[in-house]
């Protein structure tokens, strides 16, 4: 029985996108992005990934101020 991953880190996020490393951290450090975190690492749910393409909201803000 082969069970799908159900997590995936930052770095697997960027490369499953499109989008520089540093872009992917932008995004998964909004407020509004589902994140679960296990220490200082960040993991992404692969369904919350599969959302967020569909709706279009990889928008990285251009500053932290």
């Amino acid at each position: 029985m082969v069970m799908d991953k159900t997590t995936m880190s930052v770095q697997e996020l960027s490369a499953q996108i499109g989008i520089s490393l540093p872009k992917a951290y932008a995004l998964v450090k909004q407020p509004d992005f589902p994140t679960i975190k296990i220490g200082t690492r960040i993991l992404i749910r692969t369904k919350i990934k599969i959302i967020w393409n569909c709706i279009g909201e990889f928008q990285t803000p251009t500053s932290h101020q």
